[in-house]
């Protein structure tokens, strides 16, 4: 298959009469073919109001039915999506549409003062009634290949300004061709979507994995502590993918599930953050299922390294193995590849990595380099080829002489038993160039001290990876894929320490 399009119209036709689509607020039923036909009308009316190949589409919107229904009709109609979560700022909404060039806002009523001010805005309830008015099939015959651009996502913004990612129909294809193979996906698999589609895991592991696999996919608005167990329960579920944060929020009051059969659920695949070994023991000691870690970045379509599925194949701790669509390999600063122990950065090479940050040709050239794309991760393989990840590049933290990788502090920190989650900074500081500050969110406030935790690391860590501050806050500012935003975290500091030395 050369499209997307192509690709809608082989499944089609291959699942027809199945269910691919369960609206997880309404319980609505959607066929394979009914789906087709709802993203047909859609493309129609793209058409309609003027929306030609190549034009960027923004949708600020949370997960819906109606979402998926404009996202594909921009991929076949040969327009470029542009999802855009709806949990940013006004300010940060109207950057990326700025910054996308987009020709039409498609949005939730609740969003209506974050776009206004652009030009061709359509908001839900007036695409509803479009919608409605549109009885044609769409017919229009774009010349569309595999190096065609149709998504824009962007970067989470932890070091500056959020980049757009461009990704072409080839990049859609044969990412998903590998993760079909990879994640042994089923037919009567039943996945359960609770991420947000606006970001790249959500939108490939649960809704278009689904589609490829001839499977159905539960769709809920966002992740619900008290209906999860429940919605996999009664549903049958037997996929769900999710960030580190949802395993912590599960456990932190842990339910009671065993008057409710969950025995269709297969694994639960994590990524998107930093997952900690400690967090994995101790959700599958709480409940019956296993974690299967995954790594991508939205950089590469979505996941690059799996584990293997199967509770006694995978290595815990490690994020896997290269997917078929790609290679992986360590580098060390010269781009130099290194065997097996030595750490170094991860680096992927393949089918499924993205055309180029937009409208940023510097920011290409640094993490495009002899063929390999830099992924900023540090890590390291072992001699059966599972890959582990050390740390964040940009966010090792230099102490004198020392380098020393947040993530390391943020494991130790994890595990103990008063920290439901741990983010880790560096800070400047005038001797040692930068020291290290502990942002700690207790499973219930006022349970630890400073002084506490600070001897527990000394227990753990070398004196010098030892945190020198620990703030206490209520929540860890998150992108929208659940990773920490390093830059707001350092941004508070910078308010406390002002605070500080006024009140000195």
């Amino acid at each position: 298959m050369n499209s997307i399009m192509e690709f809608l119209i082989a499944q089609t036709k291959r699942f027809a009469e199945r269910t691919y689509l369960i609206d997880g607020e309404t319980d609505e039923v959607i066929s394979f073919k009914e789906f087709n036909a709802r993203v047909s009308k859609t493309a129609n009316l793209l058409y309609r109001l003027g929306i030609r190949k190549n034009e960027k589409v923004s949708l600020v919107m949370e997960n819906s039915p109606e979402y998926l229904y404009l996202f594909f009709a921009c991929l076949i109609h040969g327009a470029v999506a542009c999802p855009i979560s709806p949990k940013l700022a006004g300010e940060e909404v109207r950057y990326l549409l700025e910054y996308t060039g987009s020709v039409m806002v498609f949005y939730d009523d609740t969003q209506e003062k974050k776009v206004k001010g652009f030009a061709r805005l359509q908001s839900m309830s007036k695409f509803k009634q479009e919608y409605f008015k549109e009885s044609r099939v769409y017919n229009k015959k774009w010349e569309l290949g595999r190096d065609d651009e149709c998504i824009m996502v962007f970067t989470s913004g932890t070091t500056g300004k959020p980049k757009g990612i461009v990704l072409t129909h080839g990049n859609f294809l044969a990412h998903n061709a590998s993760l079909f193979s990879g994640m042994g996906g089923k037919m009567n698999d039943r996945h359960l979507c609770v991420l947000p589609i606006t970001h790249v895991a959500g939108l490939f592991m649960n809704v278009i994995n689904a589609f490829c696999c001839g499977s159905l996919v539960v769709l809920k608005k966002g992740f619900s502590r008290s209906s999860f167990w429940s919605d996999i329960e009664n549903y049958k579920i037997t996929f769900v993918q999710v960030v580190p944060t949802i395993l912590t929020m599960l456990l932190n009051p842990k339910e009671d599930i065993r008057k409710k059969d969950i025995s269709s659920l297969r694994f639960i695949g994590c990524a998107s953050a930093y997952l900690p070994v400690e967090l994995i023991r101790q959700f599958e000691a709480a409940f019956p299922t296993y974690i299967v870690e995954l790594y991508g970045l939205s950089e590469t379509t979505c996941k690059s390294i799996i584990n293997p599925i199967g509770k006694d194949k995978r290595k815990i701790g490690s994020i896997g193995k290269p997917m078929l669509v790609n290679e992986a390999t360590i580098l060390d600063e010269n781009q130099n590849e290194l065997p097996a122990y030595s750490a170094g950065e991860i680096a992927i090479h393949g089918k499924n990595i993205m055309k180029g940050y937009y409208k940023l040709p510097e920011a290409n050239k640094e993490v495009f380099k002899n063929s390999w794309f830099l992924t900023g991760d540090l890590g390291y393989k072992d001699k059966d080829g599972f890959f582990y990840i050390n740390g964040r590049k940009k966010e090792v933290i230099i102490k004198g002489a020392e380098k020393i990788s947040p993530k390391e502090i943020d494991d130790v920190l994890f595990r103990n038993e008063n920290v439901k989650e741990a983010a880790t900074i560096g800070v400047p500081d005038k001797i040692y160039g930068e020291e290290i500050v502990s942002f700690i969110v207790q499973v219930e406030r006022g349970r630890a001290s400073e002084d506490e935790l600070k001897e527990f690391c000394k227990l753990h860590l070398a004196q010098f990876k030892c945190p020198k501050f620990i703030v206490f806050i209520d929540d860890i500012p998150k992108g929208p894929s659940g990773k920490p935003l390093r830059r707001e975290l350092l941004e508070q500091w910078h308010k406390i320490y002002i605070e500080s030395c006024n009140n000195k």
